[in-house]
């Protein structure tokens, strides 16, 4: 569609070079924008995800589709996340026992 328009202004104004520059700015803003939109969305979703984290929420996903570097970081966030809650699970229960007997101790 973008390439039709460019075409057909190319034929009715050939010797327009601020057309055809202006054309080639507009879909280097559209481009940026875009990837901008693809970078900052992610990250937005990783940022809120980690705020849960800090306001003591228990289930907490670092869910990005993406195959890309934050992706990664998503499922490298969710492993850690995983990995802390379970030593908290085994810290916590070797705290309400008794050192020298294993015992659970009563929490009343």
């Amino acid at each position: 569609m973008i390439l039709e328009f460019v075409f057909i202004f190319k034929k009715k104004c050939p010797d327009n070079k601020i057309g055809a520059f202006s054309i080639v700015l507009a879909l280097a803003i559209l481009y940026t924008v875009w990837v901008t939109h693809r970078i900052v969305t992610p990250l937005k979703k990783l940022t809120a995800a980690a705020a849960n984290i800090s306001s003591d929420v228990q289930n907490v996903d670092f869910v990005v589709d993406s195959k890309d570097e934050i992706g990664v970081l998503a499922r490298v966030l969710t492993d850690t996340y995983a990995k802390i809650r379970e030593y908290s699970a085994y810290i916590n229960a070797l705290a309400y026992r008794h050192s020298l007997t294993c015992v659970k101790n009563s929490t009343t």
